[in-house]
């Protein structure tokens, strides 16, 4: 196939979902840029809706073979660019709110501010040492559960595991952390 044929999107959703890559760098290049001017409507830092852009379009060749070919394709596109602009957004949503409060605890620049943030350092790298310990799968689903705080059905989809093995894992994650932390436990309960 080349750039000049005329664009068939039922021929080539069919050859796309067969794995056929010159079908699908003609798909990238017909949609690429209406689909970065809608994440870019949303996303202001380009560096981001760039790389929003290029996960439209790993995820459209990692799921191809779920596409029908007599669909067509941009309500597709538009919706996984959709849902990546809102993962994003709510993240950068967390970030900055976590921001701010660091930046008010160091304007008051209170010392039981100080000791407990020398408090929490502690803590997390006790947590970082007992992560590794556990499987890999059940740790990252702890870390995207209780430190990015992301919920069970987005780390489903992230995963692509079911939502019963994400609460199932963050549960396994929390019992083998509270058998490790039984001390910290205590000593915090002391004050």
């Amino acid at each position: 196939m080349s750039y000049n044929q005329t664009y068939d999107e039922n021929k080539l959703l069919r050859s796309l979902i067969e794995g056929d890559e010159q079908a699908y760098t003609l798909v990238y290049h017909h949609h690429l840029d209406a689909i970065f001017y809608f994440i870019r409507n949303y996303i202001f830092i380009e560096q981001d809706a760039e790389d929003l852009t290029s996960s439209v379009f790993q995820k459209l060749w990692l799921q191809r073979a779920t596409l029908d070919p007599a669909r067509p394709l941009r309500p597709w596109l538009y919706t996984v660019a959709r849902n990546l602009c809102l993962n994003h957004l709510k993240l950068s949503q967390r970030r900055t709110a976590r921001e701010a409060e660091a930046l008010r605890i160091l304007h008051t620049g209170e010392e039981n501010e100080f000791a407990a943030h020398e408090f929490m350092e502690e803590l997390m790298r006790e947590i970082e040492s007992s992560l590794k310990k556990l499987p890999p799968q059940t740790a990252n689903i702890f870390t995207m559960a209780f430190l990015e705080g992301r919920s069970n059905q987005e780390i489903a989809n992230l995963l692509q595991i079911n939502e019963h093995t994400v609460r199932n894992q963050k549960s396994q994650a929390l019992k083998q952390l509270r058998l490790s932390f039984r001390s910290w436990i205590l000593f915090c309960q002391l004050f």
